[in-house]
């Protein structure tokens, strides 16, 4: 189970089911043409929905999930050296954004940053912290902005 805005969002959630709540149902585009795309594909409840699905993704520990991954290897070798910013940076590019906006890096460094309560802390490279924090940074990652439109 994860929590998107203190709502429960269950795993149990399949990849059809996800589509489908973003407009994207499976081999049945709604035109011939395909689905909506560019500024048409960007409204209020299509970014609620690609944030759901970026929690569903980010919180996908169960092996029997259809996107199960181990988030250490998106941080890659040497992780345990790395700074909050490098760690950020290797986030960005395994999902395929390569030049963010300096707000963007300033969110996940400074997410990676935080302590639970949202202070200020450091940045450590363990077990929790990877399955904490880096998955908390690959959901703010496939939420941006950067994501959305490229």
């Amino acid at each position: 189970m994860g929590s998107v805005g203190g709502k429960v969002v269950s795993n149990s959630v399949s990849l059809s089911d996800r589509l489908d709540a973003l407009g994207q149902s499976l081999f049945d585009p709604p035109t011939v043409f395909g689905w909506k795309s560019g500024l048409q594909w960007v409204t209020a409840a299509g970014m609620l929905e690609r944030s759901k699905t970026a929690e569903w993704i980010a919180d996908a520990r169960d092996p029997k999930h259809f996107v199960h991954y181990n988030p250490k290897t998106i941080l890659g070798p040497a992780s345990s050296k790395l700074t909050a910013a490098q760690a950020a940076q290797r986030i960005l590019e395994a999902f395929g954004i390569m030049s963010p906006t300096q707000a963007t890096f300033n969110a996940i460094t400074s997410y990676l940053l935080a302590q639970d309560d949202g202070t200020p802390g450091t940045f450590v490279v363990d077990k929790d912290s990877i399955d904490k924090k880096v998955r908390g940074a690959i959901a703010l990652v496939i939420s941006s902005a950067e994501f959305q439109r490229d």
